[in-house]
């Protein structure tokens, strides 16, 4: 896939996978009558208050806007990414009171071309007491240090969004969790996560491979911290970009 493609269907699966887990969020707005997208909601979760999509100069001037006619909450946040075409994006981004809080890398994985058999076995949640089940897994791993309120949130919209949420080895015996996010084109990878006791034994890796064999033939698309660069491109992935989180309080 071409670089600008990939940054393209990039930038919009990670606005599909944000908007799909902020739907289910009660008193959550949407609004996107055109770039750029604006979602906001109560509460802490970013994937409930942010602005992206900025192409172009008037961009950000119109989320103000937008903003100006809603309830919005004490904290906004701002993704951009590498298909963003508005001119210096990130210093209209400090002019508007933002400040950068993280990079991440965005990687991705070609589908092979025979994907490799496994008897490697998960379990897709599909029933909602089971979506619920692996989503709180998944918010015990990655926001043990968030205040309840906030990891309710992520619970919710987690276990309600339309995407792909899976265990290994299964629901019950729950040691591993993974999110897929589908868009056109593209599969996205989130929310991978192991349980202390069961890490440095190879099953993130198998999960990774996992969610290859499921995506293809579309590429597999994911964001993570610099540290974790090498440990992806053993399993197959390149690094071609990144997305950077802005935030604002009031």
């Amino acid at each position: 896939m071409e670089h600008s493609l990939l940054t393209e269907c990039t930038r919009a699966n990670i606005a599909a996978a944000y908007l799909e887990l902020a739907r289910p969020i009660e008193g959550v707005r949407v609004v996107r009558p055109g770039h750029p997208l604006v979602v906001m909601g109560p509460g802490q979760p970013s994937f409930a208050n942010f602005l992206m999509e900025f192409d172009d100069a008037e961009a950000l001037d119109r989320a103000e806007a937008t903003l100006r006619t809603i309830e919005v909450p004490a904290t906004i946040w701002a993704f951009h990414t590498d298909a963003d075409r508005a001119p210096d994006l990130p210093g209209q981004l400090r002019d508007h009171g933002f400040r950068r809080m993280s990079r991440l890398l965005c990687m991705v994985a070609e589908p092979e071309a025979t994907p490799t058999e496994s008897d490697f076995t998960w379990e897709q949640a599909t029933r909602p007491v089971d979506r619920d089940t692996v989503a709180g897994f998944m918010v015990r791993q990655f926001f043990g240090h968030t205040n309840r309120h906030a990891q309710a949130g992520i619970q919710h919209g987690t276990s309600r969004s339309v995407h792909a949420l899976f265990a290994a080895p299964s629901i019950a015996r729950m040691t591993g969790g993974v999110m897929i996010v589908r868009s056109p084109g593209m599969a996205g990878l989130y929310c991978l996560c192991v349980h202390p006791d069961h890490q440095g034994k190879g099953l993130g890796g198998r999960l990774v491979q996992a969610v290859r064999r499921e995506a293809h033939p579309d590429p597999v698309m994911l964001q993570c911290d610099s540290t974790l660069e090498r440990w992806y491109q053993a399993l197959g992935f390149r690094t071609f970009g990144h997305v950077d989180a802005y935030c604002r309080d009031r």
